[in-house]
């Protein structure tokens, strides 16, 4: 059941061809995917997250698709966390890995984190969102995340998630304690390929 200030928040989503990450890390994450791209897209089997620079791991998250064996037919899949970097935890509050999406706590953000991701498999493309937060103690967070399809030899095998967040103040606690947002406005873009940001 959505607590009253998940009902209560006020949701805009607004496609902005021109946004871009904050954080360089994104761009670095990009041009590193696009070094083992073919024909543009991420295979799994070309995937080796050993060799990710190390700076990049505690921002990532890596999902499956749930169940394994859906390929298509989307809309009812969930997606399985692999990997939630150390970073995301500590931030957030709670860990993920092993947990489906479904089961994120944090309601307004698996929403989008949702809704952007299918779009990004939708396109076969990369999508980006940067994602300004109010709580109602005050606090604003923004938030930049990069959705890159990770593909099988017979379809979509899971998602890349390259999370940023910055906080016009200090986070004293993590985000889970703050509750969830009362506004929230998510500015996001279909990137035409991997790194290619104009």
């Amino acid at each position: 059941m959505p607590s009253e200030l998940h009902r209560e928040a006020i949701i805009r989503k607004i496609e902005d061809p021109s946004v871009l990450p904050e954080s360089s890390l994104h761009f670095e994450f990009a041009d590193y995917l696009a070094s083992i791209a073919e024909q543009g897209m991420i295979q799994r089997s070309s995937f080796d997250p050993s060799a990710i620079p190390p700076e990049i791991l505690p921002n990532l998250m890596i999902w499956d698709v749930f169940p394994p064996e859906v390929r298509t037919g989307l809309s009812d899949i969930d997606f399985r966390f692999r990997l939630m970097g150390s970073g995301l935890v500590s931030m957030l509050g709670f860990e993920m890995t092993g947990k489906l999406l479904t089961e994120f706590p944090l309601l307004v953000c698996k929403e989008y984190l949702r809704d952007n991701a299918l779009l990004a498999e939708k396109h076969s493309k990369p999508v980006f969102s940067h994602t300004a937060l109010e709580y109602p103690d005050g606090t604003f967070l923004t938030t930049d995340k990069a959705y890159y399809p990770l593909r099988h030899k017979d379809g979509l095998h899971g998602m890349l998630v390259m999370f940023t967040a910055t906080t016009l103040q200090e986070l004293y606690k993590p985000v889970i304690d703050l509750g969830e947002p009362c506004a929230v406005e998510d500015r996001f873009r279909v990137l035409p390929g991997i790194a290619l940001w104009s």
